[in-house]
């Protein structure tokens, strides 16, 4: 799983985000060519099988929970992380 340090995606440690969402869905996405641009792959209520749906380095989790309002403005998505991508060595 890789948490690029560069990025500016606010990076939390899954197993930190699993203790906080007691509740709410798994967003699966692919990565496009912008930081905004990603492609729906799916809606799921289990945080494995959101897991499961990433079958390329591309593909994320984000947990998203219900009945919570979100800023107005652009914000970093809280616990997102690329389940299939490789560990990049630090140099």
């Amino acid at each position: 799983m890789v948490e690029p340090h560069e990025d500016p995606i606010l990076w939390l440690n899954p197993d930190e985000v699993r203790g906080a969402m007691n509740e709410g869905f798994f967003v699966v996405g692919r990565m496009g060519d912008s930081p905004f641009a990603w492609e729906l792959l799916g809606l799921y209520d289990n945080r494995e099988q959101a897991e499961n749906r990433c079958i390329c380095p591309e593909d994320f989790v984000g947990p998203v929970s219900l009945n919570v309002d979100l800023p107005e403005e652009k914000v970093d998505w809280p616990g997102i992380y690329f389940p299939t991508a490789e560990e990049v060595e630090d140099e």
